[in-house]
C-alpha cells in the first residue's frame, strides 16, 4: 500500500506517502465511494468521508460530489436552497426579521407567508401518507 517512496514500518499507517488512496493517514486500496458503512469522496489521492446530512445512496450511485452538504446526491432529511439540513429554518434570526420556513412533500424547504409567525407545520395525517418526517 505504500508508494516506493518507502515507510518507517511495513504496515499502511506508516507509509511516507501512499501507493493509491489514504484515510485518517493510512493507506488504502481504494474509497468508500459506492459501498461500506460510510461514504466517501476523492480529493485528489485522499478518502474524505460525505457530509452526515447526505442520504448513503446505493446501486452504484455517489452519495456525495464534495465538501460540505451542498455537495450531496439526495438530502437524509431536508434541501434548504443548495443545502441539505436536518430541519427547515425555524424562527432563526435573519438579516430583518426571523426566517420560518416549512418542508414540502419533497422535503424541499419554502418560506412561510410573511404573516407567519411560528411556521407551518404539515398535519400528521398528510405526513404520514407523503412518508415525511415531522419538523
Amino acid at each position: 500500500l505504500c508508494s516506493n517512496d518507502g515507510c518507517w514500518r511495513p504496515e499502511p499507517d506508516q507509509c511516507l506517502s501512499c501507493r493509491r488512496f489514504s484515510r485518517r493517514r493510512t493507506c488504502i486500496e481504494s474509497c468508500n465511494l459506492y459501498d461500506g458503512e460510510f461514504r466517501e469522496f476523492e480529493n485528489g489521492s485522499i478518502c474524505v468521508e460525505c457530509d452526515p446530512q447526505c442520504e448513503r445512496m446505493e446501486d452504484g450511485i455517489l452519495t456525495c460530489h464534495g465538501p460540505g452538504p451542498d455537495n450531496c446526491t439526495k438530502c437524509s432529511h431536508f434541501k434548504d436552497g443548495p443545502n441539505c439540513v436536518e430541519k427547515c429554518p425555524d424562527g432563526l434570526q435573519g438579516a430583518n426579521s426571523f426566517i420560518f420556513k416549512y418542508a414540502d412533500q419533497d422535503r424541499e424547504c419554502h418560506p412561510c407567508h410573511p404573516n407567519c409567525t411560528q411556521g407551518f407545520k404539515i398535519p400528521e395525517k398528510e405526513m404520514r401518507s407523503n412518508k415525511l418526517r415531522p419538523l
